[in-house]
């Protein structure tokens, strides 16, 4: 199968009609028009719904839509990394999990940086699906997640797990009952965790899936919320935040999963991740 094929396709999607399709691709709108006609011959399926209004994806389309971006991705890696000098031997293609970047990720990649200096890094910020899809494709080669999934040829390396601590933006507030608590979903499993030691609480009114985000809106609007303690050390230190008295407190997981194709340098990288951590209160704002 053509790329441009596929590149055609993702334009219309992007676009939402063919005609504005062609325009972005500087092509007439037949030779659109016959690029996907081509595809859809291709893979034996209608992949585009067309309307006065503009276009709609079928059932198929929202499949393969997936695996042309990853394909592109991918492509747009290869060429990257082809058009480096072979002195540079080595890339690493990392994902982070978003709620870890300021949780080590950040200090992760300053370590890599300054260490490989000519070692081409890419990084990757998701959620563990859009994580594990990128490995699957191979748009990535190693991960920093909160889950341990992973398939057999992997490497799985556990990483020191981050204390989640409440804490507030006035002195005495409550450990439950809090009106003006937000909630943080760093995963299922915090969720399940935080249901069962608040089962009589009140659910927040709130909520955020990053800890950065919710941490922002806390101290622009005030109140309480779980965050990691190395986010927020140095905001207790300086009196700006409040950690709750006799609050429970919970363990965040963190992993870093490798791929084979980077597996004869996993233990550099797992050195250089367990020292980030080790580190982390060096990270600069």
């Amino acid at each position: 199968m053509k790329l441009d094929l596929l590149q055609t396709f993702l334009a219309i999607v992007d676009s939402g009609s063919l005609s504005r399709a062609a325009e972005r691709l500087n092509l007439t709108q037949s030779t659109v028009t016959a690029r996907l006609q081509a595809l859809e011959d291709n893979v034996g399926q209608q992949l585009i719904n067309r309307q006065k209004s503009g276009v709609t994806l079928t059932a198929a389309g929202l499949r393969l839509q997936r695996y042309a971006e990853a394909m592109q991705d991918l492509w747009k890696q290869a060429r990257h990394e082809l058009s480096l000098p072979v002195s540079m031997g080595m890339s690493i293609n990392l994902g982070v999990n978003s709620t870890l970047w300021t949780i080590g990720g950040l200090n992760a990649i300053s370590l890599l940086s300054d260490k490989f200096e000519n070692v081409p890094i890419m990084i990757r910020s998701g959620k563990s699906s859009e994580l594990r899809q990128w490995m699957k494709t191979g748009v990535i080669n190693a991960m920093l997640d909160l889950l341990p999934d992973h398939a057999g040829e992997e490497v799985l390396h556990s990483l020191p797990p981050e204390r989640l601590i409440l804490v507030s933006t006035r002195q005495g507030s409550p450990v439950i009952h809090d009106p003006n608590y937000i909630f943080i979903e760093y995963s299922a499993e915090f969720s399940r965790q935080h249901a069962a030691v608040f089962a009589s609480a009140d659910t927040a009114r709130i909520g955020f899936d990053n800890p950065v985000l919710g941490l922002d809106y806390m101290r622009r609007k005030r109140g309480s919320a779980y965050m990691p303690e190395h986010l927020v050390a140095d905001m207790i230190a300086d009196g700006h935040l409040f950690e709750v008295n006799d609050a429970p407190e919970f363990k965040l997981p963190r992993y870093l999963i490798a791929s084979a194709d980077i597996n004869p340098q996993i233990e550099w990288l797992i050195n250089v991740v367990d020292k980030a951590n080790l580190d982390m209160d060096d990270i600069v704002d």
